[in-house]
């Protein structure tokens, strides 16, 4: 028996393998502690490069966060109140993440054209070369080391990969961090620090747009990229024979990994509703396997649902 408020949908829509929550909490605990080493030196050594690597690992603490935090609310049932369960928590903190990031990318790049430009490097310190370099080294390691710990992680695998994903890019600002440091090493410029860190945080925006573009699309239960619609309508109706025409074609993300369709169908002659149940129950495996969709909601119809059959006053509502 369902506890209230509870009962089976007859889809998974969590983490499946909830193994993969110790994963993502080493991962997690390894890159607060480095976040917050490389905050800590980027201020004592008014390094804009190391300050602005620092605020971006703050985009990879939240997404891990909520890896962790996903993989736990997978045992979590849906519910009347929440039919899809909690899966667009991820959404959502993608959201806040990606404002974060811009937010801080832009001050850092205040900052770091203010110092460009308006500043006489001689009166305030230089950061120290072999930090930008170490800190590179160590930023690489770490983001390396993520990477292997997140693949071995069992449950979803677009989330998964979004994670893997995130940490090469973040691998790519530290070796501009190493090259600042090898810069200023070889002819000590001490500019290099804050044109580094603009390049970072070019890099930060850039990635946090892409984001925000997705988040809106999935949020305005847009379809996705990588479903056309058109295919999946002249699909359904070319694979199956007794498929007249369909209408009512809707399809949108439930979150980054997963895709939900709803259509109604109309098919000919007059089938038994054991047919038709059966025919529902094909076109649901055809998308699945052909698309991916696994989360499908078919009304079959013998008419137009717009026709006045359909109701006393004529008119048809969803």
């Amino acid at each position: 028996m369902k506890g209230k408020g509870e009962f089976d949908s007859g889809h998974s829509h969590g983490v499946e393998n909830l193994g993969a929550s110790s994963y993502y909490f080493w991962v997690l605990a390894l890159n607060l502690v480095f976040f917050f080493g490389v905050l800590i030196e980027g201020f004592k050594s008014h390094s804009l490069t190391l300050i602005s690597n620092a605020f971006h690992l703050i985009g990879d603490v939240v997404a891990l966060a909520v890896s962790l935090f996903a993989s736990v609310l997978a045992r979590k049932p849906a519910s009347l109140r929440n039919s899809f369960g909690l899966v667009r928590i991820e959404v959502l903190a993608a959201l806040a993440t990606s404002v974060l990031l811009i937010v801080t990318s832009f001050i850092i790049l205040y900052n770091a054209g203010s110092r460009l430009f308006f500043t006489n490097y001689g009166s305030i310190p230089s950061p120290s070369s072999s930090d930008l370099t170490w800190f590179g080294f160590i930023g690489v390691i770490v983001n390396l080391i993520s990477v292997m710990i997140v693949v071995r992680a069992a449950g979803e695998a677009t989330l998964r990969r979004s994670n893997i994903v995130h940490f090469i890019f973040d691998a790519l600002g530290w070796m501009v961090a190493i090259l600042a440091g090898i810069v200023a090493l070889l002819i000590n410029f001490k500019p290099i620090d804050a044109i580094a860190s603009i390049i970072i945080s070019i890099l930060i925006i850039g990635a946090a747009i892409q984001i925000l573009t997705n988040v809106t699309k999935i949020l305005l239960d847009s379809a996705p990229n990588e479903v056309d619609p058109i295919a999946i309508r002249d699909g359904i109706v070319q694979h199956f024979t007794q498929v007249e025409e369909i209408h009512h074609l809707h399809i949108w993300s439930l979150n980054s990994a997963q895709t939900a369709l709803s259509v109604h169908v109309v098919i000919s002659g007059e089938p038994s509703l054991h047919v038709a149940q059966e025919l529902a129950i094909s076109i649901k495996e055809y998308l699945r396997a052909t698309f991916g969709i696994d989360h499908s909601t078919i009304e079959v119809e013998c008419h137009l649902c717009d026709q006045p059959l359909h109701s006393t006053n004529g008119e048809h509502h969803h």
